[in-house]
């Protein structure tokens, strides 16, 4: 659990790119070749793990190779494209799913409002449900919300306990 925290903390520095619009607009704001790796792998490891969004080929996840026996780092470029190419995959197989599988919850794409207690008064966030992240032994889904409040980014989990 302590890896996912340290996931979640590092999307809420960059935040969570939804769009290649959005790629390209933080990306510009980047400045150093540190940060863009940083931004870059919080990204492609926030969707891996977090989001666990599957794809065809794991390699695009891959945030350095083996070449003539050493670690290299990908390029920056190579990393741009993949995430981008994880967005786009992502919001098609979101539109997709929504026409044909019939197991996507229906609270995914929902939008709610959340309350949370900000210096001893309750605040009220609007947010969206973007993912179920996991169904868990005691049988409570998880579903990752994103919410306007920049502390809540990505970090909220809803628990929602099955009823039959």
């Amino acid at each position: 659990m302590k890896r996912y925290e340290v996931i979640t903390d590092e999307i809420l520095i960059w935040g969570l790119w939804q769009s290649v619009e959005e790629v390209d607009s933080a990306f510009k704001r980047l400045t150093s070749v540190q940060d863009k790796r940083a931004a870059l792998s919080a990204q492609l490891r926030f969707r891996k793990n977090v989001l666990k969004q599957t794809v065809k080929d794991n390699t695009i996840y891959a945030l350095s190779r083996t070449v003539d026996g050493k670690a290299v780092k990908v390029p920056i470029e190579e990393m741009i494209q993949n995430v981008k190419g994880l967005v786009r995959d992502a919001f098609r197989n979101e539109r997709q799913s929504r026409k044909t599988d019939s197991d996507v919850p229906l609270i995914v794409g929902q939008k709610i409002r959340h309350c949370q207690l900000v210096e001893k008064e309750r605040v009220w966030f609007d947010g969206k449900i973007i993912s179920q992240v996991s169904l868990d032994k005691n049988e409570l889904i998880k579903y990752l919300c994103l919410c306007n409040n920049p502390m809540l980014l990505t970090s909220l989990l809803l628990r929602v306990r099955l009823t039959y």
